[in-house]
């Protein structure tokens, strides 16, 4: 048993305490003499360069002149030196600034006359020479509409399921994903249940009349950009251009944003704009840049419409999940004024069953149709533009696939959607009066 402690020994225990406490400096200079040694010069240049900034200014010991006037000759070396700097650094901004603040650019197209010819020859390829046809100015039939739109209310459920919320996908649940690549069951997790808004916000009351944009070559010069402004709700496909384009993405991350005036034939309205994940690998590059990220989110800035939303689809492929999720995470932190939601994986498989039961025999069917489809569920009225899956249009005139430049090398070869077949039912619904489509120019 230990003896209690006493007065006595509490006293000497502190006077132990006490001695190793002072004997710790000592202990640590000589276990780090070269730190010590360091710091004691540091202090010393300290000292000296203090003395010589505080030093009398009258001082007449021929050390100090000389000391000043040599300081007086590297400062005016100096100044000089950093006028010179700062003059071509300010040179090289205000350049690529001119540059940027240009006269806002456009896609310039070749100057072809009328060729029928062409025209004839697309006719001849088509297997339906009627999607060829011009199309008839036909009012809209409101009786048709309401009926197409209970339909597709009643098959699709779009009211509850046009983006995943955290009220159709509740925490711990299975996520059914759209086209899953593996044979793998995952679950609802905080990390991805946190960035779900609470539930679809539908409108109260269906909008009168709204705009759903392709993005056809069919629209250059076409002069249709107030024309879609004036309507109550747009569409947008995958993040098109419309004030600004990016330009020379590469492996080094290089690029130019650009000023552009597609909005005289697109307009400048944008309520609802999809964004196909692939984008984000392609053009992106998943984020890993700083300066990518700030470009994502100027490029944003262009659709600054209140409220406006970006879909994307976090769960249709498992593989591309956290990509989308990371450009969401992205959105949200650089206080973008856009929201990004996701696709639900309910709605995209119930879209492709009711246009496969309409008719259509792709695998699936593509985010223009897809837009078409909300539209017909919340508006009154549907004008589409944009749509025209040909390489010439009505008089022979040459027509890109799309009519931003970013992609220009792309051609009017789309086997992954059939689009031909797409536009037929399209042309289908424009003369039964339940959308209107616009091909060609718009009357001013």
């Amino acid at each position: 048993m230990k003896p209690p402690l006493t007065r006595r020994s509490f006293q000497s225990h502190a006077r132990v305490r006490k001695e190793s406490s002072s004997g710790g400096t000592a202990s640590f200079m000589y276990r780090h003499p070269l730190l010590c040694l360091c710091l004691v010069l540091f202090i010393e240049d300290v000292l000296w360069l203090s003395w010589l900034y505080t030093s009398n200014s009258d001082c007449d010991c021929p050390e100090m002149a000389g000391f000043k006037q040599e300081r007086q000759l590297q400062r005016s070396l100096h100044m000089k030196e950093r006028d010179d700097t700062s003059k071509v650094l300010h040179a090289t901004p205000k350049a690529k600034k001119k540059d940027k603040t240009l006269p806002e650019q456009r896609r310039k197209m070749p100057v072809y006359k009328p060729n029928k010819e062409a025209y004839q020859d697309l006719l001849q390829q088509v297997e339906d020479p009627s999607l060829l046809e011009r199309l008839p100015d036909i009012p809209f039939n409101p009786a048709r509409s309401a009926l197409f739109r209970k339909e597709i209310w009643e098959k699709t459920r779009v009211q509850d399921y046009l983006y995943a919320s955290k009220k159709s996908m509740p925490l711990g649940s299975v996520i059914p994903f759209f086209e899953g690549r593996n044979k793998s069951t995952y679950y609802m997790v905080p990390d991805v249940y946190n960035y779900l808004p609470e539930e679809v916000h539908w409108p109260k009351s269906m909008y009168e009349n709204c705009s759903v944009i392709g993005n056809g070559g069919i629209l250059l010069n076409s002069s249709c950009g107030p024309e879609i402004d004036s309507t109550q709700y747009v569409f947008r496909n995958n993040l098109p251009p419309l004030t600004l384009e990016f330009f020379g993405r590469g492996e080094d991350m290089d690029g130019t944003m650009a000023k552009v005036d597609y909005y005289k034939d697109v307009g400048r309205k944008a309520n609802f704009i999809s964004v196909n994940p692939s984008g984000f690998n392609e053009f992106m590059y998943d984020f890993k840049k700083e300066r990518i990220i700030t470009d994502f989110v100027e490029y944003l800035s262009q659709y600054e419409d209140k409220g406006a939303k970006v879909w994307s689809h976090m769960f249709h492929y498992d593989s591309k999940a956290k990509l989308v999720l990371r450009a969401i995470v992205i959105i949200r932190a650089m206080g973008a004024k856009t929201e990004m939601v996701s696709s639900h994986p309910v709605f995209l498989q119930a879209v492709n069953d009711f246009w496969k039961m309409n008719g259509l025999t792709s695998t699936r069917i593509s985010s223009g149709l897809v837009f078409t489809t909300i539209a017909l569920a919340m508006c009154k009225e549907t004008h589409l533009y944009g749509y025209w899956p040909f390489p010439v249009d009505y008089e022979g005139q040459e027509v890109p696939y799309h009519y931003y430049l970013y992609d220009y090398q792309h051609t009017q070869n789309n086997t992954f959607h059939k689009l031909p077949e797409e536009f037929k039912m399209l042309q289908t619904l424009h003369k039964k009066g339940i959308i209107k489509l616009h091909i060609g120019k718009c009357k001013q």
